[in-house]
């Protein structure tokens, strides 16, 4: 069995991805009586007019490589920040508190 090494920035991708794999899976199969429980609602992008405002030439990235740092910037905004903004906009923005 050939082994395979995968560093920690590749696990985290990894493990994204499967777990988006399974949300998606659980939404489509969902029996919810909410009908919009799994709806999903974008929170942000990443386009080439921002690479090019912190000062970097945006026409070195092909499209896979934009899809890739995309990709890399969401799971690094659900890493660390992602629950804790969602807790804090929900009771700061929204006054709502927890069901228990």
């Amino acid at each position: 069995m050939k082994k395979i090494m995968l560093t920690e920035s590749g696990l985290k991708r990894l493990v994204s991805t499967a777990t988006k794999r399974v949300l998606r899976e659980m939404m489509e199969n969902s029996d919810s009586t909410k009908p919009d429980y799994y709806k999903y609602f974008e929170i942000t992008s990443v386009c080439r007019a921002d690479i090019e405002s912190i000062g970097y030439d945006s026409s070195e990235l092909s499209d896979s490589q934009m899809e890739d740092l995309a990709s890399r910037m969401a799971d690094d905004y659900c890493d660390q920040l992602y629950w804790t903004s969602l807790e804090t906009i929900l009771q700061d923005r929204f006054g709502m508190k927890k069901k228990h």
